[in-house]
């Protein structure tokens, strides 16, 4: 055999290795990568036949493979190395609607010179084995969520576009009483109140229409119905995932029964201590006012000598002949403004007496809350010998509060600064109230007396409930002021003056 016998059956040889191995193979010539040869599984892969590739260039027969492939293959000729495998997906010419991935390995064919002139290609087709992949992926992710959904310590339901229910968890066969097969095929609704069924079905075609997280029924209440009919409060929260190519609906349902009692139990907790509060609060004041009862009988009893003295006096004048007619005119303006004096000192003492509600919610100026309650101090101060000042800002930004609650704060500082100077010697006895901004955002009200002052030892303890420096004080004047300055966000606060006697103040927030 000649040698060129010897060459043309080694090529008919190699030619049918390449022809019946289970890979394509092809050699891609030059530096622009045109088929040179190719063997027919790789045709086939690709969709077209060996004529079809021959002197074409990769990127005109593959387009979309090209890009993944091509930068790899100038490597090949740059180094004159072959190029490990690598996976790449694309869509072949034979069939642009699947995407499928091949594992491919480039290597140099030296030209006579020694240098890279040409690179072969061997590629196999994965996509199967992607596939098989892929699915036990998704096996083994569908088997994670069904273990996550079993640990869940709320009811977890999965429902299709249509409500129909898909999966449950164990959570849901306790709490609603049914076996996951009585469920499984069901609609959600299966688990609603009746009365809530028509609604609901709007509601959940009007979700799966935009899906999206969130809690269901925000701001209402919900109520879900057990396998005997019972119902019972649920918080319910609703998330969209994307299972096999569609959308459906997972929600969790946790029971709020306990919840909703203790809540239930809190709110009358609180209204019970507000109550008892309001009418500590009242009791207080009628306390307060009763240490008021000599001045304010004085204070009243003033105009009503003044009105008897006007009538007779009128009386006078009418059984003359001639009656001044101007004379009779000035009795009665006088009778007038003292029957007004009278009726606002009843009406500022049934203010303070009275049950009314307490509404934190009115514009107050300070200065005329305290305006309103010296009146019913000043008989007080003149019997025991009290000179009350005051010092007011003249412009004080509004606060909101309640008018009387306030009130009540300002007369127990006045009662225990007036105690407090009993003892002070004859035309010593001051008590200045003021009123002044405190920083930008509050004001401040002070009393301040010029008494004996207040041990070091006690100012830490003067607002605390029952404690009292009094003979025959409960201990609770204080403790209420400071519960009343609080419930207006401010504070209250005790010292003693660098002379002598104490100043009590407290600070509330301005309106905004």
């Amino acid at each position: 055999m000649s040698a060129e016998e010897g060459i043309a059956r080694a090529k008919e040889y190699f030619d049918a290795i390449l022809e019946h191995i289970p890979a394509g193979v092809a050699i891609l010539d030059g530096r622009d990568f045109r088929y040179a040869h190719i063997n027919r599984y790789l045709a086939d892969i690709n969709g077209l036949s060996i004529a079809e590739h021959l002197g074409k260039t990769i990127a005109e027969v593959l387009p979309e493979a090209a890009q993944h492939i091509v930068p790899r293959l100038q490597r090949v000729l740059d180094t004159g190395q072959t190029a490990g495998s690598a996976e790449f997906g694309a869509r072949l010419p034979g069939n642009p609607d699947e995407i499928r991935y091949f594992l491919d390995r480039f290597f140099p064919i030296l030209g006579s010179d020694g240098k890279p002139r040409a690179v072969g290609a061997v590629v196999v087709d994965i996509t199967e084995r992607k596939r098989a992949e892929a699915a036990n992926a998704a096996h083994a992710s569908e088997a994670r969520f069904r273990a996550m959904l079993e640990w869940a310590p709320d009811a977890m339901v999965l429902a299709d576009r249509s409500g129909r229910i898909l999966l449950v968890n164990t959570q849901t066969e306790k709490l609603f009483g049914y076996d996951r097969e009585e469920l499984i095929g069901q609609t959600v609704e299966k688990l609603i109140p009746d009365r809530f069924c028509p609604g609901h079905i709007d509601h959940r075609t009007s979700y799966v229409a935009a899906p999206h997280p969130r809690p269901m029924g925000a701001g209402k209440e919900l109520f879900a119905r057990r396998k005997d009919g019972r119902e019972f409060p649920v918080e319910i929260s609703l998330s969209p995932l994307a299972a096999h190519g569609e959308t459906v609906v997972i929600s969790a349902i946790r029971d709020v029964t306990e919840r909703k009692k203790l809540e239930v139990a809190r709110a009358q907790a609180e209204e019970d201590a507000r109550r008892r509060f309001e009418e500590l609060t009242h009791a207080t004041r009628v306390s307060a006012m009763g240490e008021l009862t000599a001045s304010l009988a004085h204070e009243i009893r003033q105009p009503l000598t003044a009105i008897l003295s006007n009538a007779q006096a009128a009386q006078r004048f009418l059984s003359a002949e001639n009656p001044d007619l101007n004379e009779l005119r000035e009795i009665l303006a006088d009778i007038i403004k003292d029957n007004k004096r009278a009726g606002e000192v009843i009406q500022r003492v049934r203010a303070l007496v009275g049950k009314a509600v307490p509404e934190k919610t009115e514009v107050l100026n300070l200065n005329q809350v305290i305006s309103d309650v010296l009146p019913l101090m000043r008989s007080n101060a003149l019997i025991k010998g009290v000179k009350i000042v005051t010092e007011f800002a003249s412009y004080l930004p509004s606060v909101r509060g309640d008018r009387t609650q306030l009130q009540q704060v300002i007369l127990n500082l006045l009662l225990n600064g007036t105690e407090a100077m009993k003892i002070c010697p004859p035309g010593a006895c001051t008590l200045v109230v003021r009123t002044a901004r405190h920083g930008l955002e509050s004001v401040i009200v002070s009393v301040q007396d010029c008494g004996t002052g207040v041990i070091e030892e006690s100012l830490e303890q003067l607002f605390t409930a029952f404690y009292t420096t009094k003979v025959d004080g409960m201990g609770m004047g204080l403790s209420i002021a400071r519960s009343i300055v609080e419930l207006h966000d401010g504070h209250i606060l005790a010292s003693n003056n660098p002379d002598r006697g104490a100043t009590f103040s407290f600070v509330l927030p301005v309106l905004d």
